[in-house]
């Protein structure tokens, strides 16, 4: 687990992936010589599932929002005139700048 700084997962309603991390991490220790737990927690009773569709076609209106604005919001287009004089561009060569 990276910097070794984690002594508790803890997984959301999925014992199989609780499993997974149990066996994986069960005879590591932290830094500290801690062990390192994995607890699972169940969903809670008031939670429900969202079905594919929706989860799409609000994926899909917060899209459309970002883009396009909606009812709720004004938006304030810009324009930026610049005369051709005014104008320099230049262009990043290969290599120049280092990742």
């Amino acid at each position: 687990m990276g910097d070794g700084l984690v002594n508790y997962i803890v997984v959301l309603d999925s014992a199989e992936l609780e499993a997974d991390l149990y066996h994986r991490y069960s005879n590591q220790k932290t830094p500290l010589g801690e062990t390192i737990n994995v607890l699972r927690l169940d969903k809670s009773p008031g939670a429900t599932e969202r079905d594919k569709g929706w989860v799409k076609a609000d994926g899909e209106a917060a899209i459309k929002e970002y883009f396009f604005g909606s009812s709720r919001k004004n938006l304030s287009p810009v324009t930026l005139s610049v005369s051709y004089d005014e104008l320099a561009i230049f262009r990043a060569l290969d290599g120049m700048f280092p990742t």
